[in-house]
């Protein structure tokens, strides 16, 4: 039972943090936005062919029938 209430504890203790910093966070000035960068620039290259394949999804070619 110990064990519980200590992890209880620290659960609000890291939610109230949470709060905290989100508190934090708002007050800070809109355009420092730093994560869609940082995830956009670890996101893998796409391989040529999925590239073609997207490309080929999104704007089919009209054919050449003439």
């Amino acid at each position: 039972m110990r064990v519980m209430k200590e992890v209880a504890m620290r659960a609000t203790e890291t939610t109230a943090r949470v709060s905290q910093i989100r508190q934090q966070h708002k007050l800070l000035p809109q355009r420092i936005r730093p994560a869609p960068l940082l995830r956009q620039h670890h996101k893998p290259p796409m391989p040529p062919q999925t590239r073609k394949l997207g490309s080929l999804l999104l704007e089919p070619e009209p054919a050449p029938e003439s």
